[in-house]
């Protein structure tokens, strides 16, 4: 497919759909959360899987859709965790990688155009108990 992947509709309610194309009412929407591990990953990517992982699920990114993604990110960071203790990491490894951080918002840069929901406000047992009262 030719030209740039198209904006999520999410993305682009939040930023008032500036091109003022349709939406997409259909967009599939999958649950948050970190999947299992896929049963292909290799055991020595496990520890950069959960690390990862635990990154994502706390911005509030990650969706049981994005399990393979997150594996092959995570196997991509072993690699070069690898490569680090022979040497200089290849470039292509640092391009694959980066691209990994763009689509889970990893950097700085990335995070502005990642919008999220807001978490849920839970009410302390104080104030639960002054309503009650």
């Amino acid at each position: 497919m030719a030209g740039r992947p198209p904006k999520p509709t999410a993305l682009k309610l939040a930023t008032g759909n500036p091109g003022k194309r349709p939406l997409n009412a259909l967009e599939p929407t999958p649950v948050l959360g970190l999947p299992k591990p896929p049963a292909w990953m290799p055991e020595r990517v496990r520890p950069f899987w959960d690390e990862l992982g635990a990154i994502v699920v706390r911005m509030g990114v990650m969706t049981e859709a994005d399990g393979p993604a997150l594996a092959m990110f995570a196997s991509l960071m072993a690699d070069a965790a690898e490569a680090m203790k022979e040497g200089p990491v290849r470039k292509e490894i640092h391009s694959e990688i980066r691209a990994y951080c763009t689509k889970f918002g990893i950097t700085p840069a990335d995070r502005v155009r990642v919008k999220v929901a807001e978490p849920e406000k839970k009410e302390s047992v104080v104030a639960s108990f002054l309503r009650l009262a």
